[in-house]
């Protein structure tokens, strides 16, 4: 009766641990499952922020092809302009000669002129 009693009790004490490791281990499972939650929760921010990284990139590559046709535009521009400069002074050169040649013509019809009236024959 006493060993009975005695794997009685052990078998009590048994169940209790049993008991106490399932009640643990679902404490562990529930605490798991929460740290998995929360890691999902976090990956699915993460690639959130990857999209929003991956669309501002994106962005930033449209915005600096954008400004480099604009520079290259820019760039044929101020080249054309350079040209036209270039082509203005000229042009200013050779109208200043033909300008300075007129003037000496003019001055010497008018002289002629004077020279005609002078010796002209009354």
């Amino acid at each position: 009766m006493k060993q009975l009693e005695e794997d009685l009790l052990h078998e009590r004490a048994l169940a209790l641990d049993n008991r106490e490791m399932l009640r643990r281990s679902k404490v562990k499972e529930q605490e798991l499952e929460d740290q998995l939650e929360s890691l999902l929760r976090e990956l699915e921010e993460s690639e959130d922020n990857y999209d929003h990284l991956m669309d501002s990139f994106a962005d930033s590559q449209r915005t600096v092809e954008r400004m480099r046709s604009e520079l290259n535009l820019g760039a044929q521009l101020v080249q054309k302009l350079q040209e036209e400069k270039v082509q203005l002074l000229e042009d200013i050169k050779e109208l200043e000669e033909e300008n300075a040649h007129a003037a000496q013509d003019e001055e010497a019809r008018q002289k002629i002129q004077q020279l005609s009236i002078l010796y002209r024959p009354c």
